[in-house]
């Protein structure tokens, strides 16, 4: 029997400021959405603060949210084996927990194989070079699968058995391309629905608010984008 738990993949680290907020959220969301944490070597506590509120939690120390991501579905395959869907969330509040219901909804009525979430409306809420990247790669994953792709966000929903088909290989922050790209180059069948944003509540990207960091992660997803060009 498929199990009704549905695993939320969460990338951490150094967010505990923010899972304060993130835990309370997730206690207003209904009990199939089962949240799992990757402390990504966090030197905050986030992990051990997640642990004490009682949420699952998984340590990576290899820093990447690829890796982080990676450790936290070999994790849910190994303990949830029968789950048919595997969600993704990241630690920092931009999005609300409550959307994935909407996501999950979403995607069994049309019969999804992957959802991803749009943040496109409120793409003005975010940081410039971060709204500039996004439209830019957005528009040119478009152009090259003829998918008109709004957005590339984090919070995504993907059946597991076209999870273990993709065979994910990304450390860092290319995963989330290489997810959508490689679904779009099996002809899964993907769709994308609008989703809240916010301004993450405390501390600072990991991306946009480092300008090394921000410069990698472009480099990141040129290299999946040009390794798996058609």
């Amino acid at each position: 029997m498929i199990q009704k738990i549905i695993p939320v993949i969460i990338p951490c680290r150094n967010e505990l400021s923010n899972l304060k907020v993130l835990i309370k959220l997730f206690t207003d969301l209904s009990d199939r959405f089962n949240p799992i944490l990757v402390d990504n070597g966090s030197s905050d506590g986030s992990g051990k603060f997640a642990e004490k509120k009682g949420w699952e939690v998984v340590y990576e120390p290899r820093v990447g949210y690829g890796n982080a991501c990676k450790q936290g579905i070999k994790y849910v395959i190994s303990k949830y084996p029968q789950t048919e869907f595997i969600s993704f969330f990241d630690a920092d509040v931009s999005e609300h927990p409550q959307d994935l219901e909407i996501l999950l909804e979403f995607m069994k009525r049309y019969k999804l194989d992957l959802i991803l979430g749009s943040r496109k409306e409120y793409f003005h809420r975010m940081p410039s070079k971060v709204r500039i990247a996004n439209i830019f790669f957005a528009r040119l994953i478009s152009i090259l699968y003829r998918y008109p792709l709004k957005d590339n966000g984090p919070m995504r929903i993907i059946k597991s058995d076209v999870l273990k088909e993709l065979n994910m290989t990304d450390n860092y922050y290319g995963w989330t391309f290489e997810m959508t790209i490689k679904a779009l180059k099996m002809d899964k069948k993907v769709g994308e629905i609008p989703i809240r944003h916010f301004n993450r509540l405390s501390g600072n990207s990991k991306i946009s608010g480092d300008f090394f960091n921000s410069l990698l992660s472009l480099f990141q997803i040129m290299t999946i984008l040009i390794r798996y060009i058609r």
